[in-house]
């Protein structure tokens, strides 16, 4: 476990072409690029579908226009104010961000790896799923300065700037309007820490967006470029303005709130179709057997996938916390001519609750899934997935902790990152490791 503290650069964030403060520029920044994360988890789940990088299949039909407004989040940002912070910590909480009620947004960080080739070339997809919540009241005194509410003895000290605003959130026929806080520390040399006080938003989540690169290889240099919709989708996102851009090519309309790749990057890597699409025609996404191939070659097994929920009550007067997930995956193989070159596909989703009466502290839901797939390989490759899931704590506000999965070429590495002043009260940690024949 380690701890640390968020950091950012204002000057690395761009400049918005509307905004008035680079504060406002950060927060817009945030927002956008979690819708744009929501976006490309969605995407992702069309097409990672045995069959969908089959040209002419009939998987890949019915993605020429598959429906994602339901699967897509929309915000709006309005009422920003910027200032010194010694401005509003001795205000009342309540005037400035409300307890949570009602329903939260819980967001799940998910990475898919790819490995593709002999060369063993690499690409990915970072997202985030989101999912609607209900809670209870907050029984916590939010009438107190803001100072207090946050646990500071002394809270000048440690921000100087703060930024508020009203936020409106909009997914899957739900929508919720409220204001929130970014507090920030002050800093000599351009780094600044940030403190995201979102009451309905995972906080763990908004933080993750602001760090994660959200460019998405696989869609442009890795095996999804061969799926018509896929190159579609990113025309049709590619922003010509960019307010806000990071390096890895993912560029911001900071006023609409959406994101998409630069222009120049959606065709630096035009697909050969036809030096792969023989390959990738022939792939079997069926159990049967592979009678063209060499002696030993065997069948596509199916992967059963482990499912199961977990729960605890630690810390509740009622209630409970848990999780429920699925991990496994698929084998695909080609079925031209030897060596029989085989797709290791692994799946990996998890969905973590917080519910009733805590005790003594604040709890939060968190959550990460991760998983590997290992393409066009010789028979006995690996592949698999990974989720991580847990509740942390701090003592009054939504906190930052957050968990890792990692791949290290035979399994996967568990981890987490806590702030002071939080803890990591119940966790645990599922994979599936599978091979093809």
């Amino acid at each position: 476990m380690k701890r640390a503290i968020l950091t950012f650069v204002f000057v690395a964030f761009g400049t918005a072409l509307g905004a008035t403060s680079p504060e406002e520029t950060l927060v817009r920044s945030v927002y956008a690029r979690l819708a744009f994360a929501v976006e490309l988890e969605a995407v992702h789940a069309a097409v990672a579908v045995p069959g969908a990088r089959i040209p002419g299949s009939r998987q890949q039909a019915a993605l020429a226009n598959p429906d994602l407004d339901g699967s897509l989040i929309a915000f709006t940002i309005r009422n920003v104010t910027a200032g010194n912070f010694a401005e509003v910590e001795n205000r009342p909480a309540i005037e400035l961000v409300a307890p949570p009620s009602g329903y939260v947004l819980d967001l799940t960080p998910s990475h898919h790896g790819y490995i593709e080739g002999d060369a063993k070339l690499e690409s990915s997809i970072d997202g985030v799923v989101a999912s609607w919540r209900a809670v209870g009241p907050y029984r916590g005194n939010w009438s107190g300065a803001l100072g207090r509410l946050l646990g500071l003895d002394e809270p000048g000290r440690l921000y100087n700037r703060y930024a508020h605003f009203t936020v409106t959130a909009s997914y899957k026929g739900r929508t919720e309007t409220y204001q929130a806080l970014f507090l920030f520390e002050p800093s000599t040399d351009g780094v600044h820490g940030v403190r995201i006080v979102d009451p309905v938003i995972s906080v763990s989540g908004l933080l993750w967006v602001l760090d994660a690169k959200l460019f998405p290889s696989a869609f442009t240099s890795g095996p999804h470029r061969q799926v018509p919709f896929v190159r579609d989708w990113l025309s049709r996102g590619s922003k010509t303005t960019c307010e806000y851009s990071t390096a890895d090519g993912v560029c911001c309309d900071l006023n609409a709130l959406r994101c998409g790749v630069r222009p120049g990057l959606i065709n630096l890597y035009a697909p050969s179709v036809s030096a792969e699409s023989p390959r990738v025609a022939a792939l079997a996404v069926n159990p049967t057997p592979m009678a063209s191939c060499a002696s030993g070659c065997g069948t596509v097994p199916t992967i059963n996938p482990v499912s199961s929920q977990d729960s605890d009550t630690q810390d509740h007067a009622s209630g409970s916390h848990g999780a429920t997930y699925v991990v496994g995956g698929w084998c695909t193989q080609d079925t031209t001519s030897p060596p029989c070159k085989w797709d290791c596909n692994g799946s990996a989703s998890v969905g973590a609750w917080e519910n009733g009466i805590t005790v003594m502290s604040w709890h939060q839901a968190v959550q990460q899934t991760s998983s590997i797939n290992v393409l066009n390989q010789s028979p006995g490759v690996s592949c698999g997935g990974g989720v991580s899931y847990g509740v942390a704590f701090c003592p009054n506000l939504p906190c930052g902790s957050s968990l890792s999965v990692n791949w290290n070429g035979s399994g996967f590495t568990f981890g987490s990152t806590v702030p002071v002043g939080s803890a990591i009260v119940w966790s645990s940690t599922k994979q599936v490791v599978f091979t093809c024949p």
